[in-house]
């Protein structure tokens, strides 16, 4: 593998556990240059500043999310079935990328992010909003609005999922037991009838 794909890897990941553990405004350059195991300078040769490196970050999280939501996605298929489809996707990150999703939890604020971080965002957002829409026309999901559902949802998929990271303790660590939970947990907080 080429040595500078490497020590782009190795900063990527490092800013990325700093940045879901503790936060872009409380993480230095020396401190991601430190976990990366590269000098300072390293850094900003791949990147101009801390704040590129958070939205090349964002960009790429995001648009991994925003590709596997759309990807197979069962557009033929009944509310539930679609909700299920976005609940497991978000699940799938958080099986293999658990700083992804806390990062991305954390980092979404206009104020840290690029013209191309918020229109990525901002397409993830109105995918999943077009599906609720169409649910609510239907009669299926809450009269509610799009953004504040998604807020709700998430917000409850992230609390379930602390469990199984050991930030919270007394519910199952088990990937496919917190699954089945976060499905029907983020169903019944959007659906009129929950099942």
């Amino acid at each position: 593998m080429n040595r500078l794909l490497d020590k782009r890897t190795q900063i990527v990941e490092a800013a990325l556990e700093l940045f879901a553990q503790q936060g872009f405004d409380a993480t230095t350059v020396p401190e991601i240059a430190t976990r990366a195991e590269v000098g300072a300078g390293t850094i900003y040769r791949y990147f101009t500043s801390k704040e590129a490196l958070l939205n090349a970050l964002f960009q790429d999280k995001i648009g991994w999310l925003y590709e596997a939501f759309k990807r197979d996605f069962p557009h033929d298929s009944d509310m539930k079935s679609r909700w299920i489809h976005i609940i497991d996707r978000m699940h799938q990150m958080a099986k293999l990328d658990w700083d992804a999703l806390q990062f991305i939890d954390t980092h979404y604020y206009v104020r840290l992010l690029d013209e191309q971080s918020i229109a990525i965002h901002n397409q993830l957002l109105e995918f999943v909003s077009q599906h609720i829409m169409a649910g609510q026309q239907a009669g299926v999901l809450k009269p509610m609005e799009p953004l504040l559902m998604i807020s709700i949802t998430f917000g409850a998929f992230l609390g379930i999922h602390k469990y199984r990271h050991g930030q919270r303790t007394g519910m199952p660590r088990d990937h496919e037991q917190l699954q089945s939970i976060a499905r029907q947990c983020c169903w019944d907080l959007i659906a009129v009838h929950a099942e």
